[in-house]
């Protein structure tokens, strides 16, 4: 063998420093995902799945350092690449995939959202949690400058300050309260329209509901009810439901929205009995409408015999005599002039007279009898 040479010599340090190089650099931190463990960042079980989303102690496997490809950029939805992050429970292969920035045993734990409680999980990667909400915003005593940046939004000379949320005292007023909550002077309630978990974060004295999320005044059809007033449009709790047919007063249609034997009158449920609709007596009618022929309807608009008229279209029997509706009797004179006969042309006139004054019906209708018709209320005469 022949003596190695100068030259060849430095080539093959040279060569052995490349590789030590390169080994170096792709090796100091280890493979993110199966390199070897750190202080603490693998799976023990040997599947090398990362638990954290970041290390300053060689956590991610390999020497100290700190991970670069966190996903905390505070943009809950998204990853440090871009793309949508993966909810809790789907799979995974690196924290940076998942909204919660955990992944651990190929699956990405679970998060609170926006608007969503804080626990038992935390709130997602950029969420904060305040009041036990999840929010993208900042806390209390942060840098803000608009109102809006803050969870509480409140922003005073540059720092968020604190507010109170629903159930928690509110000595400040309404000021004090949380996203328009209200204070109703002890604590900050939740208003009608406001959003909601339970009944008792909502504001009212009396019966409080919180339909779907949000503070109600009633219940919808459908809801479990354990009385009729809780139930909105003036729906029926029927066994423990609101629906099925409304009571008196409640909206309506038609006749078929309404409970057994109410009426639907001008869009409202009714007892009493519609125009047209079966009677015995005009008190079981609607508006003040008569039972004519077991009928419910609109009362004659002709008057009948008796009431004071002053001209014969105005009389159902098509006669007005001194100013009084009543059948005609031919052969008589007119009960305000003076004549020989007995009686007079008004039937209803000249019975009421005859029955005072007996000389105007078997003698002869006077003046006297004249006079008396207007004095006796009988009729009256000009």
């Amino acid at each position: 063998m022949k003596r190695p040479t100068f030259l060849t010599t430095l080539s093959v340090l040279f060569a052995l420093v490349v590789a030590v190089s390169g080994a170096c650099s792709s090796g100091s931190h280890g493979n993110p995902l199966t390199g070897p463990a750190g202080a603490g960042g693998t799976d023990p079980s040997g599947g090398g799945q990362v638990v954290a989303a970041s290390s300053t102690s060689g956590g991610l496997g390999g020497s100290s350092g700190t991970d670069t490809s966190t996903a905390g950029t505070g943009n809950p939805s998204s990853t440090s690449t871009g793309g949508s992050c993966k909810p809790g429970g789907t799979a995974c292969q690196a924290f940076a995939e998942c909204c919660s920035g955990t992944c651990a045993n190929q699956k990405c734990a679970a998060c609170g959202g926006t608007g969503k409680g804080c626990s038992p999980d935390g709130c997602c990667e950029g969420l904060t949690c305040y009041n036990d909400k999840c929010g993208s915003c900042s806390g209390d005593n942060e840098v803000c400058t608009l109102a809006s940046d803050c969870c509480s939004n409140i922003c005073k000379s540059g720092i968020c300050q604190h507010c109170s949320g629903v159930g928690d005292s509110c000595g400040g007023g309404s000021a004090a309260c949380c996203n328009g909550s209200t204070c109703n002077g002890q604590t900050c309630c939740a208003g009608v329209g406001s959003a909601c978990e339970n009944p008792s974060e909502c504001c009212g004295t009396g019966q409080k509901f919180c339909v779907a999320g949000v503070c109600a005044t009633c219940l919808p059809a459908g809801d479990a009810c354990s009385s009729t007033s809780q139930c909105c449009n003036g729906k029926s709790c029927i066994n423990g439901t609101c629906g099925g047919c409304n009571a008196a007063g409640g909206s309506c249609s038609t006749t078929a929205d309404c409970c057994s034997g109410g009426t639907c009158v001008s869009g409202v449920c009714s007892t009493c009995t519609a125009l047209g609709g079966a009677c015995t007596a005009s008190a079981q009618c609607c508006n003040g409408k008569s039972c004519l022929s077991g009928l419910c309807a609109t009362p004659p608009v002709c008057k009948a015999d008796g009431l004071a008229c002053t001209t014969n279209a105005q009389c159902c029997n098509g006669s007005c005599a001194s100013g009084i509706c009543g059948p005609m009797p031919t052969g008589v004179g007119d009960c305000c002039t003076v004549h020989a006969t007995t009686t007079c042309s008004n039937k209803t006139i000249s019975d009421c007279l005859c029955a005072i004054d007996s000389y105007c019906c078997e003698t002869k209708w006077d003046a006297t009898c004249v006079t008396e018709v207007t004095t006796k209320g009988c009729g009256v005469c000009p």
